[in-house]
Parts: C-alpha cells; sequence; structure tokens
C-alpha cells in the first residue's frame, strides 16, 4: 500500500514539473527571435543617420568643390593680370623712381598717366574688375586709373595698407566693404562720375613676390561683389536653411551667401580652423537648430570655403524609418512566436512520449528536473555503467596478458599459448630502456612516469602490429625505467625485420619530447623454454649502453665476442691526481677524453671492464682529499653521494662530464683556500711574532685565534714555513735572546722568562739544541 502511493506521488510530481523544457525552447526562440531584431535596429538607427549623414556632406563637398574652382579660376585670372601689368615697360620705369623729388619732372608724369590707361585698360577689359590701384612703397604713392596720383596718407581708400602691412609675403583678400563711405567729409570732392561707393572684394597683391623685379608695393584689385554672388549654392531642393561662407586664413568672412543673415559663430570657426584636416564636416547646433557644416581648405590660395545645410528633414526621415520599422517589428515578432511556438511543439512532442514510457522509473528528486535533464540522467547512467563495464574488461583483459608475459620472462611457459598461437616457432625479447631515467623520474610524478611507459609499450605493440613480416609482439611493463616486449616469428628472414622494427620504435618515440630510449634485443630461439634466456641477454646488452651512447639499439649477438679487457689506468691516475694538486683542469679534461677515446676504440671491451676504471679513479680522488686534509662536505653538499651519483651514469659520456664536475670543484675549492692559506699563514707569523714571549703560546692558542681546524693549521705551517711550528717557534725565541744576552746584563732566568720559557732548564736545553753551547757559554763567547 505504502509503495502504490509513494509512485502515486511521484507521477503527480512528475506531472507538476512536466512542461519546464517546452517553455525552455519557446523561450528560447523568442529570444532568438528578438535579439537579431533588436540588433536590426540599432544597426539602422547608427548606420543610416551616419550615412544619411555622409551623403549630405558628399553633395556638400560637391557644391563646395564648383565653388572653389570658380574662385580659384576668378584669382588665376586676376594674377595673370597683375603679371601682365608688372611686366610692363613703363611699370617698371615707374618703380626705378626711389626719390620723392624725382617725381617733379615731367617724364615721371608722363609714365604715370601711362600707368593710369594701363590700369584703366584692364578694368575696360574685365567686367569683374571695379578699380585698380598701384602702390609704390618706396615713393608712399598711389596710382589710380583715372590718372591720379596720391600720397597713402591723403588716400580715400586706404583700409587695405593695413593688410598688406601686416604681411608683404601671401596674397590677403579682404571681406566685403565698401571703397569710400558717403558720410566721408572728402566724399564731395571726388569726381562724381567715379563709382566709390559701391561693395567690392579686395584683393591685395604684394609685388615683393614677383622676386624677378625689385618691387616694393603692391597691385590693389576691387572686385565686383556680383562676381562672389553664388546664390545657386543655396539653391537646395532637398534642404532648406542652408549657407555658405568664404573665410580668409585666420577666419574673417570674405563672402556669404545670398539673402543669409545666419552668422557663423567664432567657436565653429576656430574649429574648423584648428582642424588638421583639408576637408571635413562638422554637427553644431546654430540658431537653436542642428546643422551639418561641411568646409574644404584652398592649398593654392588659402581660403576656407564652408557650406551648411539643416539636418532637421533628415532627421524627419529618419523617424519616419523608425515608425515603419516598428510596426514590421511587431508584426514580424507576433507571427514569430507562432511559429515559435508551433515548432516547440513539435520538438516537445517526441520528449513527452519518451517520459511517459520513463514516468514510473523516474524517482522524486529526478521529476523536478526538466525533460530533457530526465533523460539525459537515464542515457548517462547506462552509458557510464556500460564504460565502468568495458574498462573494468579492458583492465583485467590487459593485467592478465601482461602477467602471462611476465611469467614467460621468468622461465613459466604454461601460458604461451594465450599470446602467440601455434605458427609461431621461433621466440625474440627486446628490453627498451629510457634513458637518463634519475632525471625523468625526478621530473614526473608516479602517475606521470606511468603514463609514459604505457605509452611506450603501445607504441612499440602497434610498431610490431604494423610489420607485413610474420611477427607478433606482446609486451609488458618492468621495473623502473624499462619495457619488455616478446616477438613471436612465424616466418624465416627475421633478422633484417628485427632492424626495421628496433628502428621504427626508435622513430616513433623520438616524437614525444621529454625523452629517448635505448633498445637491448636478445637472441633467436626456436624453443620458448630460452624467452627467459633471451630476455638476459636483452638485460645485458642495454649494459653496453655505457659505450654505445643514448638513443642506441644494442644486439647480444655482436656482444658475444667481447671479452674483459685489461686496463691499465694507474699511470693517468696519478697524472690526474698531480694535475689536481696543481689545479690544472685542462690537463684533467684532456687526460679523461684520453681514457674515454682508448675505451671506445678497444672493440672487445665487456661492461665489467669500464665500470670498475672509473670507481678506481673516483676511490682514489677521495684518498687524495683525505691526504690533503680535505673534507668532501666542504667541497659538495652534506648529503652528496659522489660513489651513488657515478653509479646513476648510464654512459662514458656522462660519466666524463660527472668527473669533470667533481675535479672543477675541488680545483676551486683548493684555489680559494689557498688564497685563504695565504692569509692565515701570514696572520700565523704576526701572532708568533708579537706573543713569542707567551709561555701559553701553542697550536691551540692559534686556533683559538684564527677559527681553523688544528691538523689544517700544522699542515699549512709545514708546507709554508718548511719547518714545524715548534721549531718555528723555538728559532724565534732562541733569536731573541742571543740578542739579550749580548745587550743587556739580565740573567739568564730572566732571560728565559722574557722570551716565553718557563724555566731556565728549558730554555738551556733548546738554546744548546739550536746553538749547540749553553746561554751563558755563549754569553762569555760574545762578551771575550
Amino acid at each position: 500500500m505504502i509503495g502504490v502511493i509513494i509512485i502515486h506521488y511521484n507521477r503527480l510530481s512528475f506531472k507538476r514539473n512536466r512542461g519546464k523544457l517546452f517553455k525552455k525552447i519557446f523561450i528560447t526562440y523568442i529570444i532568438i527571435l528578438i535579439i537579431p531584431l533588436l540588433l536590426f535596429a540599432l544597426f539602422f538607427q547608427l548606420n543610416v543617420v551616419n550615412f544619411f549623414k555622409t551623403e549630405s556632406n558628399n553633395t556638400n563637398m560637391n557644391n563646395l568643390s564648383i565653388l572653389e574652382k570658380d574662385v580659384d579660376k576668378i584669382i588665376e585670372k586676376l594674377k595673370s593680370n597683375v603679371l601682365q601689368i608688372a611686366l610692363n615697360n613703363d611699370v617698371q620705369e615707374l618703380f626705378k623712381y626711389k626719390d620723392v623729388m624725382e617725381n617733379n619732372d615731367y617724364y615721371y608724369i608722363e609714365k604715370v598717366i601711362d600707368v593710369a590707361n594701363l590700369l584703366n585698360s584692364y578694368i575696360v577689359a574685365n567686367d569683374d574688375i571695379h578699380t585698380i590701384y598701384l602702390f609704390n612703397n618706396k615713393t608712399n604713392k598711389i596710382i589710380t586709373p583715372w590718372g591720379e596720383i596720391y600720397n597713402k596718407e591723403n588716400f580715400y581708400d586706404t583700409e587695405w595698407t593695413k593688410a598688406y602691412n601686416m604681411n608683404k609675403e601671401q596674397i590677403k583678400i579682404l571681406p566685403k566693404r565698401k571703397i569710400v563711405e558717403e558720410n566721408l567729409d572728402y566724399f564731395y570732392y571726388i569726381d562724381i562720375d567715379r563709382d566709390i561707393v559701391s561693395t567690392v572684394v579686395t584683393m591685395i597683391y604684394p609685388l615683393e613676390l614677383l622676386n624677378t623685379f625689385d618691387f616694393e608695393g603692391a597691385l590693389v584689385i576691387n572686385i565686383n561683389k556680383e562676381v562672389f554672388d553664388f546664390s545657386s549654392i543655396n539653391e537646395s531642393d532637398t534642404y532648406n536653411n542652408d549657407f555658405f561662407y568664404i573665410l580668409n586664413s585666420d577666419g574673417t568672412i570674405i563672402v556669404n551667401g545670398k539673402n543669409q543673415d545666419k552668422q557663423i559663430s567664432r567657436p565653429l570657426i576656430n574649429s574648423i580652423i584648428e582642424s588638421q584636416e583639408a576637408k571635413g564636416y562638422l554637427i553644431r547646433d546654430i540658431h537653436h537648430k542642428k546643422y551639418l557644416v561641411s568646409y574644404s581648405k584652398s592649398r593654392d590660395t588659402g581660403l576656407i570655403y564652408v557650406n551648411a545645410i539643416s539636418l532637421n528633414s533628415l532627421y524627419k526621415q529618419v523617424n519616419c524609418f523608425n515608425i515603419w520599422l516598428i510596426v514590421l517589428s511587431v508584426i514580424i515578432l507576433i507571427f514569430g512566436v507562432i511559429f515559435a511556438y508551433y515548432i516547440s511543439k513539435k520538438i516537445y512532442n517526441p520528449i513527452n512520449d519518451i517520459l511517459e514510457n520513463l514516468k514510473f522509473k523516474i524517482d522524486k528528486n529526478k521529476a523536478k528536473k526538466n525533460e530533457l535533464y530526465v533523460i539525459s540522467d537515464v542515457v548517462s547512467n547506462i552509458l557510464e555503467e556500460d564504460q565502468k563495464l568495458i574498462n573494468l574488461f579492458e583492465m583485467n583483459e590487459k593485467a592478465i596478458r601482461q602477467s602471462y608475459i611476465m611469467q614467460l620472462v621468468r622461465g613459466n611457459c604454461e601460458k604461451i599459448n594465450e599470446i602467440f598461437n601455434s605458427r609461431v616457432n621461433m621466440y625474440c625479447t627486446l628490453v627498451i630502456s629510457i634513458d637518463r631515467y634519475n632525471s625523468f623520474s625526478k621530473k614526473y610524478l608516479y602517475k606521470e612516469q606511468y603514463y609514459f611507459k604505457t605509452l611506450l609499450l603501445k607504441t612499440a605493440e602497434q610498431v610490431t602490429a604494423n610489420n607485413n613480416e610474420g611477427i607478433i609482439g606482446a609486451g609488458s611493463l618492468l621495473n623502473q625505467d624499462k619495457v619488455v616486449i616478446i616477438l613471436g616469428l612465424i616466418k624465416e628472414g627475421f633478422v633484417d625485420s628485427m632492424n626495421h622494427i628496433t628502428e621504427e620504435i626508435i622513430k616513433q618515440t623520438s616524437i614525444i619530447e621529454d625523452f629517448t630510449i635505448s633498445i637491448g634485443v636478445g637472441n633467436i630461439y626456436k624453443r620458448k623454454e630460452r624467452i627467459r634466456l633471451s630476455y638476459l641477454e636483452a638485460i645485458e646488452a642495454l649494459n653496453y649502453r655505457i659505450i654505445a651512447g643514448y638513443n642506441s639499439i644494442i644486439y647480444y649477438e655482436e656482444l658475444k665476442d667481447n671479452d674483459r679487457a685489461d686496463f691499465d689506468f694507474v699511470t693517468r691516475e696519478k697524472h690526474i691526481m698531480n694535475y689536481l694538486k696543481k689545479n690544472s683542469y685542462e690537463d684533467i679534461e684532456l687526460t679523461l677524453i684520453d681514457i674515454i677515446s682508448e675505451i671506445k676504440n678497444k672493440k672487445n671491451v665487456s661492461y665489467e671492464s669500464i665500470v670498475p676504471i672509473f670507481y678506481s679513479l673516483l676511490s682514489r680522488t677521495i684518498e687524495y682529499l683525505l691526504e690533503a686534509n680535505i673534507s668532501i662536505t666542504e667541497v659538495f653538499e652534506e648529503s652528496y653521494n659522489i660513489f651513488r651519483e657515478l653509479s646513476e651514469k648510464d654512459t662514458v659520456e656522462d660519466i666524463r662530464e660527472f668527473l669533470l664536475y667533481i675535479y672543477k670543484n675541488i680545483i676551486e675549492y683548493q684555489e680559494n683556500n689557498s688564497v685563504k692559506d695565504s692569509k692565515n699563514i701570514k696572520q700565523v707569523v704576526e701572532l708568533i711574532s708579537d706573543n713569542y714571549s707567551d709561555s701559553n703560546l701553542d697550536l691551540n692558542w692559534l686556533v683559538d685565534k684564527l677559527d681553523i681546524s688544528y691538523s689544517h693549521l700544522r699542515k699549512i705551517i709545514k708546507e709554508n714555513l718548511g719547518i714545524t711550528f715548534i721549531n718555528y717557534l723555538n728559532n724565534i725565541r732562541i733569536t731573541k735572546a742571543k740578542e739579550l744576552l749580548i745587550e743587556t746584563d739580565d740573567t739568564v732566568k730572566d732571560i728565559a722568562i722574557e722570551v716565553g720559557y718557563n724555566n731556565t732548564q728549558s730554555f738551556t736545553r733548546y738554546f744548546k739544541k739550536y746553538e749547540g753551547i749553553t746561554p751563558g757559554e755563549y754569553r762569555d763567547i760574545r762578551e771575550g
């Protein structure tokens, strides 16, 4: 009864939670639909507006380009007129006058009239020109086209002189202006037929720019304002309220559009002038409206052309597009929701059918999850159980197979049929060893080492399996650095196949950068009972890696003639010890190279003959250190075991490098101690010289003072002074005593105490030992 209640509760719980997957699918489709719509709207808002701005700027730039070409054409034409006037002989003659007093002669007056007629001819020939003045800066005179000559101070139109004086190295164009204001006092004294109140644009051409001539002055050309009436620029069908300006290089407005009452602000002008770009556009508020202001800077004239259009119409069009976009998005969203619901039901129905079949097997906890998780849990559990069974089977099969192989190498052949079939009639063993295993084992953890060894075993088995020579291979992991492979031969020609297999194993393993391998190959035997013998031979062959080196293949068959060879290296050992005493590292290195070369050149040398050579040399080195009173812990770390380090070397090259390391450290220690000993012996001599009268002076006293071992102090005194400490001290004391016996009347007892002896007997005994007579006899002889 209780079980029925639990099942019923689970079913109700499952039904309550059913539908979560459907909701998630439906919501996912809605999100997938909304995100592209939002991205599209954002893209439209950012890019379409920028597109219209760019297109508007391009239109402005086209207008400005036309305007710039028209203005350049006018200016170029005026420049041509200026050049023609300057080339006129009368003008050149006139500019030769430097003194004002020279101006009273008839010839000068004639030239003035000729030049005035020349100026007037250009006015008549060119409708664009209103008036032309020729200013001679040397004489301060202005010539008009009406044949009049004025001093600059008395001329009615002098507004342009300021611009000329400010910069005489650049053509200047002044803003629109009236030549003479009507309210000026002298306005009524000017010929009434002359038009001097019109609005003009003035171009000042400094004659200093004409380097060919020695002119100082200017040609001032007043241009009719109608020439710069570019009203067509303002006639835009697309946008209204647009305007344009022509500015000079300092931002002064020279010309603006027709009927144009909007004034461009100074900050906007400054922004345009400070811009590093020759062309561009800015978005600015002008009179509370958004304007796109395009500008173009002329490199030839220095003028700046500005055109602005209102963006109000553009924003209205964009807003209209936005409304249509929103309406279209709502329609797409409605249809998308309907479509998402339909697709979600199509996907969910098969899942719901599966859940109906599983509802009695779903417990309370799983019922709380959505449907897809429930199915996933069930499938995962099934796959997990299957994988566990597969792994367990493979592990057991692998372990059993390797145990059979280990039985074969131990000599038990009962399970050989589990490894090789009946067609196999010959056997051979390979033992693969990881080179530099000590470094390898320090670098990797045990699990990592197991991984690499397993990889090595699989590689070797794969190479064997891929050969087409009728060879079957099976392997197992051995302790530490080795892997064993037993090969079964089906047909003849095994030797050539063996070479190919071993070389391919080496090649495949070289892909792994962390280590290399060497392979020992045992002999081939027909009897299965000889598998163990082939294994032992392969192990023995690997010992000869000491000569063959790393990454080598060593066949036991090739070692059968190798016998023990007697090496006489006693003489070389003595040489190395002598070189060690002399701290001659280079000689030691050459001697070791000679030893290694001799070993490699002897083809019949065995492993057992090589290793003792280096152990003997290392033992002799230890004896040398003991004789030199040097502790090995002083040279190396306290835990350093040089014999163990030697045993871990796999090749003679490694041994040579190891021995060179040992001798280098010993030599460095001896050299450092030699300097220290020189310092110590100097202190010893000074201490004895200063304290010889102290009866307590002995080696122990010196040891306490110098912080040095007793035996080493005795050794360096003997080596450096040539005599023992006692003899050296007694020599000092007896020498001093002899001086006192001659130079003073002190008694022998007093002298004995003064030079450091405790009593007269000791003093007399040592004195007679070194001098052959007693102290009293020495004094008598010296006084007599």
